[in-house]
């Protein structure tokens, strides 16, 4: 699937809010997509009636989403997964490099990385439910959830996780590929 190109941002509309560092490109990335997907639709688009994405227009927009008594309970679990291994990774690599100090310099290094750490995991792990696909997707695309982990959630909710899952990870193999080219 190719991704239209547009060069104005559509307004987001709830489905992400703007974080410290300004990063909103996925949920700018999603909104494109969809609207794309609809005006093709709407024009009639052979390809687009009989692809798999054709379920497209029945989306419901992520602020509009409504989350079950189950559902909020699989979504918790999956979170809390991903963040305990995010977590323990953290751990293990922390005393890793705290057994690698030999100068008290270092300790002032090892702060710093800790809360440059802290700080990206607070970006990364946001649970709320306005915006809780668009986290399941980057945690699905970083290997930190798989779906089965998701397994429970709606299917409105896994589809729109997928697709932003598979649109982050285009938009960054297209980023690495670009890096490396240059």
């Amino acid at each position: 699937m190719t991704f239209p190109a547009y060069p104005e941002v559509l307004p987001l509309a709830c489905t992400a809010t703007k974080r410290r560092n300004g990063d909103i490109r996925m949920a700018v990335a999603m909104q494109k997509l969809e609207s794309a997907e609809s005006d093709r639709m709407r024009a009639g688009d052979p390809e687009m009636a009989n692809s798999p994405d054709s379920a497209a227009q029945n989306l419901i927009p992520m602020y509009e989403l409504k989350w079950s008594h189950a559902e909020k309970t699989v979504a918790r679990r999956a979170f809390d997964l991903a963040l305990g291994k995010e977590l323990e990774a953290l751990l293990q690599e922390a005393k890793g490099r705290a057994a690698r100090i030999e100068e008290p310099s270092e300790l002032w290094d090892l702060e710093s990385w800790l809360t440059e750490r802290r700080r990206e995991i607070d970006r990364r792990y946001d649970y709320r439910y306005s915006i809780l696909p668009l986290v399941f997707a980057q945690l699905l695309r970083d290997g930190r959830l798989t779906e089965d982990d998701l397994h429970g959630l709606g299917q409105e909710k896994l589809d729109l996780i997928r697709r932003a899952s598979a649109i982050s990870k285009t938009a960054r193999d297209a980023r690495d590929r670009q890096m490396n080219d240059a």
